[in-house]
C-alpha cells in the first residue's frame, strides 16, 4: 500500500469544536495510508497540539481577512476587505501547498475552504472539505450560506459532513460527493464513566458546558434555572466554559444579568475547563441549550460517554444523537423523551425548564436512559470510526497512481 501525503488547512489556531474534532481524527489516522501535514493561518494552541501528534505544521498568517466574523460577512465593506486580503494571500498558500509535497488538500473550516477553493487548483491539487457548519440562513448570514452552498457544489471532490442535518443544507449536490462522518471520542472520552448520578437528588448539579456564546444557549439555561428555583430549591446550576473568538461581550452581559436577577447563589460560572470530561462527570445532568440548530452537538456525545443524563435541544444534529431511530414521544409542551435522553424545543426557556424538571422529578428514569446512551455512544461515536470514514472519502478523492486507485 502506497502512503499518500495530505495537507490539512484550517484558519484558526484556537481550539473550538471543529478543531477538537480534527485533532481526534488525526490522532486515529492510519499512518500507513496517510502522511498528514498541516497549514494553519494563525499562531495558537492548535499548532502545538498538532505538532504534539507528530504532524509537521506550518503557520501561514492570513492577517485581517482571517479575523472577519460570520456576522461581519453580511457587511459589504467587511466582505470586500476580507476578499482583498484573501486574494493577496492565495499566492502564498499556493507556494505552501506545492512545497508540502501533498497530493490532497483538506479544508477544516469555512474560511479555509474559501481560500483553498482558489489555491488548490493553482497548486494542481484536488481537495476535500471537512464541513462542521450548517449552510443555512438560521446558522450563517444568508449571503454566506448561499455562497458556501455554491462552493460545495463546484469546489471539493467530496464534502465530509458531521451529521445528516449538515448534509441536508448542502443543496443540490450529487449524493456520491458527500459522506457523513460523525465526530467520535477517543478511548479517554469513554474512560471512568460516572457510576451513579443523582446521588443526592435533593442537591442535584445541573450544568451546561462549552464556549459561552449566544448560539450555545447559556441565556436560555439561566432563564430555565430561574424558573426551576421555586419547585427545586436545592438544585444548583453551573456554567462551564468561557467566551472565545468575538463573544466576550455576550459573556459580560450574561454575568451582569445573573447578578441583577440575584441568581449568584443559584448559578455558578466555573470558567474554562482543561478537562471537559471531568467537568461533565461532576454533573448530575448535562444540558445542551443551543437556540439555533447546531450541526452536531459534541458535548451531548461526551455526556453520553460519561454516563451522565442529558437534556438537549431538539434540532440540528442533536436528534440524530439522542433519537437515532425516531422513536421519541411528546411528554410535555415542546418536550420529547427518547430512550437515550430528553429533547426540548430550541430557543424556548420554558420548554427547557420543563425538560430539566422531568429529569429531576424521575432520577431513576434519567439514570436508565444514561446507561443506554453510553452503550449507544460506544457503538456509534468513536474517533476510530470517524477516521475510517474520513479516510475512505480522502482515498476516493486522491488522484490515481499509474492508473490504479489506492
Amino acid at each position: 500500500m502506497t502512503r499518500r501525503r495530505v495537507v490539512v488547512i484550517t484558519h484558526t489556531a484556537e481550539i473550538g469544536g471543529a478543531e477538537a474534532a480534527l485533532l481526534k481524527l488525526l490522532a486515529e489516522l492510519d499512518r500507513e495510508r496517510f502522511e498528514p501535514y498541516a497549514v494553519v493561518f494563525a499562531h495558537g494552541p492548535l499548532v502545538s497540539r498538532l505538532r504534539a501528534l507528530g504532524i509537521p505544521t506550518r503557520v501561514l498568517p492570513l492577517g485581517r481577512a482571517g479575523a472577519v466574523t460570520r456576522t461581519e460577512t453580511s457587511s459589504l465593506p467587511a466582505l470586500a476587505g476580507a476578499a482583498a486580503g484573501t486574494a493577496a494571500f492565495v499566492p502564498r498558500l499556493v507556494r505552501a501547498l506545492r512545497s508540502s509535497g501533498a497530493e490532497l488538500a483538506i479544508a477544516n473550516s469555512l474560511k479555509a475552504a474559501t481560500v483553498l477553493a482558489a489555491a488548490a487548483p493553482l497548486a494542481g491539487l484536488p481537495w476535500v472539505w471537512q464541513l462542521h457548519d450548517r449552510l443555512a440562513s438560521d446558522y450563517l448570514p444568508a449571503r454566506t450560506a448561499w455562497a458556501m452552498r455554491g462552493l460545495a457544489r463546484v469546489g471539493p471532490r467530496c464534502v465530509v459532513v458531521n451529521s445528516e442535518a449538515v448534509r441536508t443544507t448542502l443543496g443540490r449536490i450529487r449524493p456520491e460527493r458527500s459522506v457523513v462522518a460523525y465526530p467520535g471520542l477517543d478511548d479517554a472520552g469513554f474512560a471512568h464513566p460516572r457510576a451513579e448520578t443523582f446521588e443526592r437528588p435533593e442537591r442535584p448539579l445541573i450544568g451546561i458546558l462549552g464556549r459561552i456564546s449566544a448560539t450555545k444557549g447559556q441565556r436560555e439555561f439561566v432563564e430555565a434555572a430561574r424558573r426551576l428555583a421555586a419547585d427545586h430549591p436545592g438544585a444548583r446550576f453551573r456554567i462551564v466554559g468561557a467566551a472565545l473568538f468575538q463573544d466576550g461581550d455576550y459573556e459580560h452581559a450574561l454575568r451582569a444579568e445573573v447578578a441583577r436577577a440575584g441568581l449568584d447563589e443559584l448559578i455558578e460560572f466555573a470558567g474554562w475547563s482543561d478537562d471537559p470530561a471531568a467537568a461533565i462527570r461532576a454533573l448530575d445532568l448535562l444540558v445542551h441549550a443551543s437556540p439555533v440548530p447546531e450541526p452536531f452537538g459534541q458535548v451531548v456525545v461526551e455526556a453520553m460517554a460519561a454516563g451522565v443524563p442529558v437534556v438537549a435541544t431538539d434540532a440540528g444534529g442533536v436528534p440524530e444523537i439522542l433519537d437515532p431511530d425516531g422513536s421519541a414521544v411528546a411528554v410535555a409542551d415542546g418536550v420529547r423523551r427518547s430512550e437515550l435522553g430528553i429533547l426540548a424545543r430550541p430557543g424556548d426557556a420554558g420548554a427547557l425548564a420543563r425538560a430539566i424538571r422531568l429529569a429531576l422529578d424521575d432520577p431513576g428514569a434519567a439514570r436508565e436512559a444514561a446507561a443506554r446512551a453510553r452503550l449507544s455512544a460506544l457503538a456509534r461515536f468513536t474517533a476510530a470510526g470517524t477516521a475510517r470514514t474520513a479516510e475512505g472519502a480522502w482515498a476516493r478523492a486522491l488522484p490515481e497512481i499509474g492508473g490504479i486507485a489506492h
